[in-house]
């Protein structure tokens, strides 16, 4: 999993626990004023019928008088319980405290008359706890379900989030297993091929000249094809690393796209294919690093490329708008398939599924895209490209550059 990723996952869990949050507020905040509507209709006449001139009440509580009001009743009843044990002196002692209580209570809730608990016989005092204790629940059960409620949804919320993570990982393992499965046997074929070459040319079995320079010639293509799935892998795992950071200067961004189509020329043209590159002549001043810019502008050239045959045109175009600089690699080859589309800037993901006729090896596109994130750009897939049946753009808004010279001061 990419730093992206954990990212998108960090913030998804973030919305969702937050969100659920104030829902099961709202729901407590409701079931809390219920709860407080309920005792102040039913229960509190309770207390005035059953206690009839021992508790004179009058009046309806807040949330904070009816806690305070409960904690008073229960110290007060464990002190009349505890009291009622206990011989003359300390007896009249916990009486006495018992109406200190009740005139402290008063004092933060005018309205809780002149209580008498300790008058009250057993069975009253029985009944009286009796209705605490479900007053008390009334008042704890909402919050109670809200916990209970509120820690199973996040338990299931990261239970799918884990899953979800686990099947991806795995899907990536196989992918790179693939991958390295893949590279693995293209760069056995080529040094089969190569080995083979230079052992009949080292025993002298190859004499004809024109044959010893196709076998030179085969050598060397082969080298050349090993020389670029290894710095392909040097590259992703470079800048998949830790710690990695571009070396981001100010650099003419048209001139380093015309390099790009420069180099590729040739092999369009050996290829059968047309290249059409729309740049414009004037220096574009952009901070960024030239060499990760120019290798993922040639890694989408080279995939175009690749994936392209005879006769097809390949476009190459930086266009510099007012609010966005834009670049489009492009061409007139068949789409992609749609259930890859959502899949393309994956490692180890191929957008055909030829790779041993193609030579893909699913990396080229992740480097690209993960260069532009760096740069702060964004590499999409389009169909929307007119003339071209489809490609791939890079654009970043021109208020987000870190840098925007004049052309007189690039050429100054």
């Amino acid at each position: 999993m990419d730093n992206e990723k954990q990212k998108n996952e960090i913030t998804e869990l973030r919305g969702f626990l937050i969100k659920n949050f104030l829902i099961i507020l709202a729901v407590v905040s409701v079931a809390e004023y219920l709860a407080i509507q309920l005792i102040n209709m039913l229960f509190l006449p309770v207390f005035e019928y059953f206690f009839a001139g021992k508790i004179n009440w009058s009046g309806r509580l807040s949330l904070s008088q009816l806690l305070l009001y409960l904690i008073i009743l229960l110290a007060e009843l464990l002190l009349a319980a505890v009291g009622s044990t206990l011989p003359g002196v300390l007896q009249t002692m916990s009486l006495n405290l018992i109406s200190s209580i009740e005139k402290a209570g008063r004092g933060y809730i005018p309205d809780m008359g002149q209580n008498t608990f300790a008058q009250l016989n057993s069975r009253e005092s029985l009944i009286l706890f009796a209705t605490v204790v479900v007053v008390f629940a009334l008042l704890i059960l909402p919050y109670a379900i809200g916990a209970v409620w509120y820690a199973r949804i996040t338990t299931k919320k990261v239970r799918e989030l884990r899953e979800k993570r686990e099947a991806l990982q795995q899907e990536y393992d196989r992918r790179r297993n693939l991958m390295l499965s893949d590279i693995a046997h293209d760069l056995r074929t080529p040094i089969t091929t190569v080995a083979g070459y230079a052992k009949a040319l080292s025993d002298g079995m190859v004499t004809d000249p024109k044959k010893v320079q196709t076998y030179l010639d085969a050598i060397q293509a082969k080298s050349a094809r090993m020389e670029e799935l290894i710095q392909l892998l040097f590259e992703y795992v470079k800048i998949s690393s830790e710690g990695f950071t571009l070396d981001r200067k100010p650099a003419d961004l048209a001139e380093l796209v015309r390099k790009n189509a420069a180099l590729i020329y040739a092999d369009v043209e050996s290829g059968g294919m047309e290249l059409e590159a729309d740049i414009p002549e004037e220096p574009h001043m952009e901070n960024i690093d030239e060499v990760q810019f120019g290798r993922a502008l040639a890694n989408l050239l080279n995939n175009a490329l690749r994936h392209n045959s005879a006769g097809a045109r390949i476009l190459l175009s930086l266009h510099i708008e007012e609010k966005n600089v834009r670049i489009i690699v492009a061409d007139t080859g068949e789409k992609i398939a749609p259930e890859l589309v959502a899949h393309l800037f994956e490692p180890f993901v191929m957008g055909d599924e030829s790779r041993s006729s193609k030579g893909g090896s699913g990396l080229g596109l992740s480097i690209a895209s993960q260069i532009m994130q760096m740069h702060g750009w964004t590499l999409s897939y389009s169909e929307d490209i007119p003339d071209y049946s489809k490609g791939f753009v890079i654009e970043c808004p021109r208020s987000h550059t870190a840098i925007q010279l004049e052309p007189a001061a690039a050429k100054a």
